[in-house]
């Protein structure tokens, strides 16, 4: 039991990092293409804290991998 509990946790961890890598993108581009932090902080109903956090987690995780069709 305390196995899967442990698994669950290191599941979980691995699923919110991935989650503040892609929210982290999508603010990105709302950056590039001219938004102030504080316009997209505004839009996405966060800090902006918490805008350049997610911003350093995707820029930390490298560019997104290609989506294949």
């Amino acid at each position: 039991l305390e196995l899967r509990v442990l698994q669950l946790r290191e599941e979980a961890t691995r699923r919110r990092d991935e989650e503040r890598v892609i929210s982290g993108r999508a603010l990105i581009a709302l950056r590039d293409r001219g938004e102030a932090l504080s316009s997209v902080a505004q839009m996405a109903g966060v800090s902006e804290r918490t805008v350049r956090e997610l911003i350093r987690a995707a820029e930390a995780a490298g560019p997104a991998s290609p989506v294949s069709a």
